[in-house]
């Protein structure tokens, strides 16, 4: 019986290879080395053609087991509060608008974004006796602020000194307007 394909789309993934082969372009590879693999064609590419491949494409990156390119889509988020921050004071209402949206967005970032985890960590205005014991988290449960006493709702980014367990909002932390 024929099944019929539910996409022909190609959706290549990175993954180490099961075998040895040869890419399109003559490098060889070896089992256990990292490549991407289109299911749709059977293609396999080495990690230069693919990056090469997806670079033309100016694409998202893919995704698969052993990642190989870092993609992070709050980079530009945090370069543009970067740039707002470094602007002379009194700020134009319409850029301390954008400043307030940029700072909602970075707040429903995933704390495992790096650029996001960088900018926070870097623009707290609280010193910590040791900066490294601070770290950008997800609360499991409500906390209250150290600084504003408002509550932080389970869910929300915020930093968090350890081993106290104090809370800072990024409100009340990183917006210095």
């Amino acid at each position: 019986m024929l099944t019929q394909r539910k996409s022909t789309a190609s959706n290549p993934v990175y993954m180490y290879a099961k075998f040895r082969g040869v890419c399109k372009c003559g490098r060889g590879f070896i089992a256990g080395e990292q490549i991407e693999f289109d299911p749709a064609g059977r293609h396999k590419r080495c990690v230069q053609c693919a990056r090469k491949r997806q670079s033309t494409q100016r694409t998202q990156p893919l995704t698969g087991i052993g990642q190989v390119i870092d993609f992070d889509s709050y980079s530009g988020v945090v370069q543009r509060l970067r740039r707002i921050a470094e602007l002379p004071r009194p700020l134009a209402p319409h850029i301390s608008h954008e400043y307030w949206k940029l700072m909602q967005e970075v707040s429903t970032a995933p704390e495992t974004s790096k650029s996001v985890n960088q900018f926070l960590r870097s623009n707290a205005r609280c010193c910590a006796s040791n900066p490294a014991e601070r770290y950008v988290v997800t609360l499991l449960e409500d906390k209250i602020c150290i600084h504003c006493l408002e509550t932080q709702s389970k869910g929300d980014l915020v930093l968090m000194d350890f081993p106290s367990r104090d809370v800072h909002c990024i409100w009340c932390e990183c917006t210095n307007l």
